[in-house]
């Protein structure tokens, strides 16, 4: 489902004053199209996901866990920061279907560029695995441009607010130990 929204621009400052003969005025915009998932950020929820990523920012810093410690909280579904690698970023992930996740993202841009690293961390699957301490997700998504490689777990911050410390512990410990894992592989590509 779509809504159409039309934008009139008018007069938008000043006493209405001109300074200097204009132009006849030409329309900016004639209408904007939006779809229902677009319009998330209006929903009640919005206010709900900036707390739940400022108190997973704050139970971070709390256990020194500081990936992200410049990041600013936002209303999406998900909170990335660089790794230090270009094109790869530590995400964590939120969803509506009560799942969150911690993941590497890994979109330099290039098609070939972010297999080429995902293929060389691939090879060293068994030892990262290893030091995450369970099985990892592993989708290198040939036909597009980004892979990742993430833990997925149950609960999201859609669950009740009495829920998220536990959630956000779990998301702050997944990706301590995410980075713990990866890192030091990274670093090497």
């Amino acid at each position: 489902m779509s809504y159409v929204f039309l934008l009139f621009l008018w007069n938008c400052g000043g006493d209405g004053t001109p300074t200097a003969p204009t132009p006849t005025p030409t329309p900016v915009a004639t209408s904007i199209t939006l779809s229902v998932a677009s319009l998330s950020f209006a929903s009640p929820g919005v206010t709900s996901q900036l707390s739940a990523w400022e108190g997973l920012l704050e139970g971070a810093k709390a256990k020194d866990v500081l990936h992200h410690e410049n990041r600013q909280p936002n209303t999406r579904s998900y909170f990335w920061a660089p790794t230090g690698t270009p094109g790869t970023g530590w995400t964590y992930h939120t969803w509506v279907n009560g799942k969150s996740a911690v993941n590497l993202y890994i979109n330099t841009g290039d098609r070939h560029e972010p297999k080429r690293i995902f293929d060389l961390l691939y090879a060293d699957r068994s030892e990262i695995e290893s030091a995450f301490g369970e099985p990892l997700d592993w989708e290198r998504y040939d036909e597009k441009t980004a892979s990742r490689i993430q833990h997925k777990f149950n609960g999201s911050f859609q669950s009740p607010e009495d829920d998220w410390p536990e959630i956000q512990d779990e998301l702050i410990n997944c990706m301590d130990r995410l980075v713990a894992s990866i890192g030091p592989h990274l670093s090497k590509v």
